[in-house]
């Protein structure tokens, strides 16, 4: 897994702490909190792997499961786990037009600023590119990717 899609996942998650000045709103407020298992990824040799987020009101952490067979379904083992903190931020119109939150998060020190979007029991978070990737208030991605998401378990 690239550093990119770690960062995309830590959007979400994400990633967090209080950062930035934003409305601060809580998970709850918005229908966040809660687990969150991302799409089944198909593996060579039969594997698949999926990430999975978990919000607490300020919390979350994303664990990225691996299995052994190609439905991300049975025994599966951690391939990796991170935790940090988030807040909501101010609402924010994407430059497609949509509506979405800003999402700031923090793990080991790590800083990434992102956009959040709960519609019909799917997360989705920014469209994270070259020149917004997330790194800065200034980076933060610009679209929302509809392409990856999370549902709500």
């Amino acid at each position: 897994m690239n550093i990119r899609s770690v960062a995309t996942i830590f959007l979400l998650a994400f990633l967090l702490g209080v950062i930035g000045c934003g409305s601060g709103e809580e998970g709850s407020e918005i229908g966040v909190v809660g687990t969150w298992n991302g799409l089944c990824e198909e593996k060579e040799g039969g594997q698949s792997s999926k990430s999975q987020l978990i919000f607490t009101e300020e919390e979350f952490s994303v664990s990225f499961l691996k299995y052994s067979v190609s439905s991300c379904s049975g025994i599966y083992q951690i391939d990796l786990e991170k935790a940090g903190t988030y807040q909501i931020g101010n609402e924010f119109v994407s430059a497609d037009g949509v509506m979405a939150l800003e999402f700031n998060a923090i793990e080991d020190s790590i800083y990434f600023y992102d956009l959040i979007l709960i519609e019909n029991d799917k997360l989705y978070t920014g469209l994270v590119d070259d020149e917004n990737d997330g790194s800065t208030p200034e980076k933060r991605p610009k679209n929302v990717n509809f392409l990856k998401y999370w549902t709500r378990e």
